[in-house]
C-alpha cells in the first residue's frame, strides 16, 4: 500500500501565513471527502523564526486544532 503525502512545507515557503492555512485546509477538506489520509511534510526549519518561516508554527497548530471539521 502507498501512503504519499499531500503537502510539503517547502512549497509554501514564499505565501503568507493566511494563504498557507486556506490552501491546505482545503486540501485537507478534500481528503477527507474521499475518506483519504491527510499526510504533510513538516521540517525542524519550518518552525524556527526565521523570516521565510514566520507564520508557520501558528498554522500548523491552527491547522491540528482544525483537522476533525
Amino acid at each position: 500500500k502507498v501512503h504519499s503525502f499531500c503537502v510539503l512545507d517547502y512549497i509554501y515557503k514564499s505565501m503568507d501565513a493566511e494563504r498557507i492555512y486556506e490552501n491546505i485546509k482545503t486540501i485537507m477538506q478534500t481528503v477527507k471527502k474521499v475518506n483519504g489520509t491527510f499526510s504533510v511534510v513538516v521540517h525542524n526549519y519550518t518552525f524556527s523564526e526565521d523570516e521565510e518561516w514566520i507564520g508557520w508554527k501558528r498554522v500548523y497548530t491552527k491547522l491540528l486544532d482544525d483537522k476533525d471539521e
